[in-house]
C-alpha cells in the first residue's frame, strides 16, 4: 500500500512539473502559454522597427527545433482591425488557389477565441515539408471606430505553428499576451529557468530559400521566426 501511495505522489509531482507554463518577455509584452509537453520549450525574442510600427518576435523552440513563431506588431497609428467577410473570403480564395496548385493540402479557415480575442485561423499541410501548418491572427486592442461596424486597433498578434495537433491546440488555447511597464529592445533567450541571455547577432539567411518560402505566401517575418532559411 505504501508503495502504491508513493507512486501516486511521484506521478502527481511529475504531472505538476510538466504543466509549468512557459513565460517570456518581448519588449513591453509578457508572453505565456502551456504546451503541456514533456519537455519545456525555449523562447527566443527579438524586435525591429520601421516608420509605422515596432515588431516584437518570439520563436518557440522544442527539442532543439523551432516549432512556432509569435509576432506582436505595435502600430503608431490606428489600423483597420475588422475581420470583414470580404477579407475572409479573399483568404479562403488564396488557400483554394494554393491547394489547386499543389502547394498545400487539406486547407481550412476558421474563427475562434485566442487570448480572449476574436481570431482568424487557417490550417493546412505544406507540400514542401509534408507537415501541418497553422496561421492565426488577432487584435489585442480593437474597438469601434465610430463608423458603422469598422473596428480599429494598434496592436496585432500573428502566429505560425508547425506543432502536432494536440500541442498546437494547447498553444492556441493557453496563449496570453499582456503589456507590461518594462521596456526591452535586446534579443534574448528564455529557457525553462526563466534566465534571459542576449543574443550577439542575427543569423544569416539563404536568399534562395527565402524566395521559395515567400512565393508560397509566407512573410519574411514568419520565415525568420521559424528559422527555415538560417545558414549554419
Amino acid at each position: 500500500m505504501k508503495i502504491i501511495l508513493a507512486l501516486i505522489v511521484v506521478l502527481m509531482l511529475s504531472i505538476s512539473a510538466s504543466a509549468k507554463p512557459t513565460v517570456a518577455s518581448a519588449g513591453p509584452y509578457n508572453i505565456s502559454f502551456d504546451l503541456k509537453a514533456p519537455n519545456q520549450p525555449t523562447v527566443v525574442t527579438s524586435s525591429e522597427s520601421d516608420n509605422e510600427s515596432i515588431m516584437y518576435y518570439a520563436s518557440v523552440e522544442l527539442d532543439n527545433k523551432t516549432v512556432a513563431g509569435i509576432g506582436i506588431i505595435s502600430y503608431n497609428d490606428w489600423q483597420d482591425a475588422t475581420f470583414s467577410s470580404t477579407s475572409t473570403r479573399l483568404k479562403v480564395l488564396l488557400l483554394d488557389a494554393k491547394n489547386e496548385s499543389g502547394e498545400i493540402r487539406d486547407p481550412t479557415q476558421t474563427k475562434r477565441t485566442i487570448d480572449g480575442n476574436n481570431a482568424e485561423v487557417e490550417s493546412y499541410v505544406s507540400a514542401m515539408t509534408n507537415s501541418g501548418v497553422t496561421n492565426a491572427e488577432y487584435w489585442k486592442d480593437n474597438k469601434n471606430s465610430g463608423y458603422g461596424q469598422v473596428l480599429v486597433g494598434k496592436t496585432k498578434v500573428e502566429l505560425i505553428s508547425t506543432l502536432p495537433k494536440d500541442l498546437n491546440e494547447n498553444l492556441l488555447g493557453t496563449l496570453s499576451i499582456e503589456a507590461s511597464m518594462q521596456l526591452s529592445t535586446t534579443t534574448t533567450t528564455t529557457g525553462p529557468n526563466g534566465v534571459h541571455k542576449p543574443n550577439v547577432a542575427k543569423p544569416l539567411v539563404d536568399a534562395n530559400c527565402m524566395r521559395e518560402w515567400t512565393e508560397l505566401g509566407y512573410t519574411p517575418s514568419q520565415i525568420s521566426w521559424m528559422g527555415w532559411c538560417q545558414l549554419s
